[in-house]
């Protein structure tokens, strides 16, 4: 028997080695899928220095590496664990084997990602656990528009299959070191695993906040991957606490942001609930309507440089309302509008509030508000009764009815073939509802055909031809426009119609096209009361958690309610928080502040230099420094009082 000596101990043998051109196979892919995005989104880095393109893609080497190992370090472990049983070539195929079916899952995520950034412009994150809500739709989407890709990702994975066990799978001469060889190498890999997923020895892990280096956030995102923005966030359902100030100081300072002349705050406890000081004999029992309208933006006519309106009812009727022309919405997915709009509950989280542990907290929705006022209460949505889990939430925010597709006739409504009934089906239900529903009543409407693949019920629908830049998103908005007519034409003849608040506004923009941060969670917002409000353009920066107390407001209703945004009706100086992702933003007046958690990116004249292209924290640190305590004060607040169930409390 050969003696073993100092060479043989420290010689790899063949699993290391193994391991390593795995490590280097993997790494590859994830450099080629980040020149594809880059190649899919080029225009964003048009006017980029080619050397910051290229250090972001060395500095996506660290991510990579990160991902690499989140999915891989266990396979590793097991193909380099002490003992000759790891050369057999059945435990050797089999461990290959597993690994790669994880990396075709985490391969399908990454091409996914590529298509999802063009409507949200960040990497996918705790989305990717929310897919079961929609799957039937997104399977139902990604046959009928994306087939060719579906084949193209099916064809590279058996490619890369064979190239996998072509690769990785061939059985050499089996050498080991002995037993002390097999524990070097086990605690070197060890070792190398959990400093990869770390991203190095720095004090603090790595994390997406590491791979915005400066203002240019489309940089950072280059670095990023989706496979390590997911798996961050696999504590979903969490919130995550963050303590920038003490207490009582962020607590006092977004007290302050909430606080206007006729606004009580009632328990200390419960610091946002509050109430109006108006006379209960004042209440006006006005019915209310809130159309919510699928991916709608604002200012799409000027983005696009369109010679007309997709929607010109709706310019029509903004004329004759209260149009909020600086008013942004919560999140990016329609579920977070809704949370937004219906509870006034902000997007802190890295998951969804409700249809998270969280919902079963004691929130203070609106519905639950005007039933306590003696409403009726009816949510209507075309789409199944399960999809995005609307049926559930609209049980916790009080209202008495939901209607879904199966509550529709088939034989007499189209269906778009993805997520449910034409919007104009829907409306005319809801208007049909509404005029039979005992008065007063809250009427929450929720359209669906603006939503990709963006079909239309007919041809006489499609106003717009290729030539023109994201032309069936067009073609959906001026459908549903023009079912918003209808509705009104039908309402007009009702009974109820006179004497009902209409509020039209969307969930999230629609995200195709460059689109600043800014210009991203942009959308409409419309209040109208036919010939009783007086119509005018509002300037001031408004969000969709102030759409619950503005209709209280309007509506003199003094009762208590826990809303993170603040009323409409008053002049007060608002505000918007953002979350994009790890990004953070607070708009305030003329202002834009986008930051992380550690530190500030971007600050922006929003009136002045719309496109974002001038960085003025340098000038203006005054104040990026108090937009920044109002911003991780409010983010503080939010996440404690959410965690710590401390909403609302029954005081009756």
């Amino acid at each position: 028997m050969r003696k073993t000596n100092i060479a043989d101990i420290l010689k790899p043998n063949q699993n290391v080695l193994l391991s390593l051109k795995a490590v280097l196979l993997l790494m590859v892919v994830w450099t080629l899928l980040r020149f594809v995005f880059f190649l899919f989104y080029y225009q964003s880095y048009s006017g980029v220095d080619i050397s910051e393109i290229a250090i972001s893609f060395l500095v996506g080497l660290r991510f990579d590496l990160a991902s690499v190992m989140m999915i891989g370090g266990l396979f590793f472990l097991l193909l380099n664990l002490p003992g000759k049983f790891k050369f057999y070539s059945v435990y050797r195929i089999s461990i290959l084997s597993i690994f790669y079916l994880f990396f075709i899952a985490a391969l399908t995520i990454s091409i996914g990602d590529i298509y999802y950034y063009q409507f949200s412009k960040r990497r996918i994150s705790y989305e990717i656990f929310n897919l079961t809500k929609s799957f039937p739709e997104l399977f139902t989407m990604v046959v009928n528009n994306y087939l060719l890709q579906a084949i193209i990702l099916l064809s590279f994975v058996v490619l890369f299959g064979y190239l996998w066990f072509k690769i990785l799978g061939k059985q050499k001469k089996n050498f080991s070191g002995g037993i002390a060889n097999d524990i070097i190498y086990f605690v070197l890999i060890l070792l190398i695993i959990v400093i990869s997923i770390r991203g190095g020895l720095q004090l603090k892990p790595l994390r997406e906040s590491y791979a915005f280096r400066n203002e240019n956030v489309t940089l950072g995102h280059l670095s990023l991957n989706a496979v390590f923005t997911s798996i961050r966030t696999l504590n979903r359902g969490d919130l995550k606490e963050d303590t920038f100030f003490p207490y009582d100081e962020a607590k006092n300072r977004v007290k302050q942001l909430l606080s206007t002349e006729n606004v009580l705050f009632i328990n200390d406890d419960y610091p946002l609930m509050r109430r109006f000081n108006i006379d209960s004999s004042e209440i006006k029992k006005m019915n209310v309507v809130i159309f919510v309208m699928e991916s709608w933006p604002a200012n799409l006519q000027n983005q696009l440089k369109l010679s007309e309106s997709p929607t010109p009812f709706f310019d029509k009727l903004a004329k004759e309302g209260v149009y909020y022309e600086n008013f942004y919405a919560a999140g990016q997915r329609t579920i977070q509008g809704m949370q937004a709009i219906i509870s006034s509950i902000p997007n802190v989280a890295y998951d969804d509030i409700l249809g998270s542990p969280i919902e079963q907290n004691s929130l203070r929705s609106l519905g639950v508000i005007l039933k306590e006022s003696g409403y009726t209460n009816i949510f209507i949505h075309g789409a199944r009764s399960g999809s995005m889990g609307f049926e559930a939430f609209s049980k916790l925010s009080g209202f008495d009815k939901y209607i879904s597709k199966s509550d529709f006739d088939l034989k007499n409504v189209k269906d778009d073939g993805t997520w449910g009934i034409f919007d104009h089906y829907v409306f005319e239900r809801a208007n049909y509802e509404f005029d039979r529903i005992n008065k007063p009543f809250l009427g929450v409407v929720m359209s669906l055909t603006s939503h990709a693949p963006y079909a239309v019920p007919s041809d006489r629908f499609k106003y717009y031809d290729s030539t023109v830049t994201n032309y069936k998103f067009l073609n959906s908005l001026r459908y549903s426009d023009w079912s918003l007519e209808k509705y009104f034409e039908a309402a007009k003849k009702t009974e109820y119609y006179n004497n009902s608040l209409f509020v039209i506004v969307a969930d999230h923009a629609e995200g195709t096209g460059e689109k600043t941060l800014n210009e991203l969670f942009k959308i409409p917002c419309l209040f109208y009361l036919p010939g009783k409000l007086q119509p005018r353009i509002d300037s001031s920066i408004h969000s969709q958690v102030d759409i619950l107390p503005s209709i209280l407001h309007q509506l003199n209703i003094p009762a208590v309610h826990s809303s993170f945004g603040v009323s409409m009706l008053v002049k007060k100086d608002g505000f918007s928080f953002i979350t994009s992702g790890n990004l953070l933003s607070w708009i305030r007046g003329d202002w834009i502040l986008i930051a992380d958690r550690e530190k500030n990116i971007g600050l922006y004249n929003i009136k002045t230099d719309t496109k974002l292209k001038f960085n003025c924290l340098d000038e203006e640190s005054s104040i990026a420094e108090e937009m920044r305590k109002d911003m991780l004060s409010y983010l503080q607040l939010s996440v404690y009082l959410l965690r710590e169930n401390k909403i609302f409390i029954n005081t009756k």
